[in-house]
């Protein structure tokens, strides 16, 4: 679900984001309970034009373990496990942030912001047995979770997710592949929900994320974090509707071809910022403890470790 902030620390990270002129600048950062993670913000649609695709491939932790120090148990068995999800979407960071406010980006009427994201989520139960489910969702509508016949996944697998919309955000595509085995499974043409006598639940491309976050069960009531050790995105990218692509720092991506020497490199300090696009990375704060630190780097494709600490 998207991030809910404070008067005050709206008015921080509006003055944060309006002083970062560069992806080379230290981006806002965002201290919330659920998300870890960076995201792009348009702020300013006379600058940029609205995002319709992100995409990345996750790379699964080898392990998942029981954390040394959970923040809360977990329900007796056969509900014992601690989950975390990492996905890719569209328009998650909308509503009260406030770099979404700075855009002054409305919808057109009858509509209002969904949600439209795909990716894994990850268990492990109190006895080490652990669980990989791709899913895809539509907010407000619930996740469609794929079944292992669908499409398989295991600890170390590379999981490439693709998120599109079309139509100014009325209707999307989701691909999801297992790198490894080659089995994809893909949904297109995903009408925007509409709820009954209310809005339809457009994507208008104000954000794009690739974010790790603390996932619900069906009754919405969060689950404890795992140990997932280092949850990677790799080749990470959001592209606009005037074909202008962007990695997770800011920077504007070069095409592969188009790099020089025709390589995939890190261009350091050398990153040209995106004009009209804001990075603000999330980090999981709990009661003042810290679970997560953030790293996002830029290439041909931008790659972000999102590492659990534990509240070290």
């Amino acid at each position: 679900m998207p991030p809910t902030l404070s008067v005050a620390v709206l008015a921080a990270a509006a003055a944060a984001a309006a002083a970062a002129a560069s992806a080379t600048a230290p981006p806002p950062i965002f201290n919330g309970s659920y998300w870890a993670g960076p995201t792009l913000v348009r702020t300013s649609a006379a600058h940029a034009a609205p995002f319709t695709s992100v995409s990345a491939t996750i790379v699964l932790p080898s392990q998942l373990r029981v954390p040394e120090h959970p923040a809360s148990p977990v329900p007796p068995p056969p509900d014992d496990r601690y989950t975390v999800s990492a996905w890719v979407g569209l328009d998650g960071w909308t509503g009260d942030d406030p770099v979404a406010a700075v855009a002054n980006v409305s919808s057109a009427a009858g509509t209002a912001s969904g949600l439209w994201q795909a990716g894994v989520e990850m268990s492990v139960y109190a006895n080490g047995t652990t669980e990989f489910v791709p899913w895809y969702e539509w907010v407000p509508l619930d996740p469609v979770r794929l079944p292992a016949s669908t499409l398989s996944l295991a600890a170390g697998d590379e999981l490439r997710v693709l998120v599109q919309s079309s139509s100014d955000g009325r209707f999307g595509n989701a691909t999801l592949t297992n790198v490894r085995t080659g089995q994809s499974y893909s949904q297109l043409d995903v009408p925007a929900p509409q709820t009954w006598r209310g809005p339809t639940w457009i994507v208008d491309g104000r954000s794009a994320e690739w974010i790790v976050e603390n996932a619900t069960d069906a009754a919405y009531v969060h689950y404890v974090f795992p140990d997932w050790g280092v949850v990677r995105f790799r080749d990470a990218v959001a592209c606009a509707a005037d074909g202008r692509c962007v990695g997770p720092d800011g920077g504007v991506v070069v095409p592969f071809a188009e790099e020089e020497g025709g390589e995939d490199e890190d261009k350091g300090n050398d990153v040209t910022a995106a004009e009209g696009v804001q990075v603000v990375i999330t980090q999981v704060v709990v009661d003042g403890v810290r679970y997560t630190e953030t790293d996002v780097r830029h290439g041909g494709g931008g790659e972000v470790c999102v590492k659990y600490i534990g509240g070290n």
